[in-house]
């Protein structure tokens, strides 16, 4: 299924959570790889993880 396929799901109301949990999973690799360079920042990569999965909440 792609991003797009999986998007268009979560979009209809169709199993939300899962299918932004397959979103999530799906495009962790590509999140790790922007995010490597800086690791170096330390806690501040759990608060754009924790904002990027939708907790909706400011930096």
């Amino acid at each position: 299924m792609t991003n797009e396929q999986i998007v268009s799901e979560i979009r209809n109301g169709y199993s939300v959570t899962d299918y932004m949990q397959l979103l999530y999973e799906s495009n962790l690799p590509l999140i790790k790889k922007f995010i490597k360079p800086y690791a170096a920042y330390g806690g501040i990569i759990a608060r754009i993880l924790f904002w990027i999965v939708g907790s909706g909440t400011a930096l």
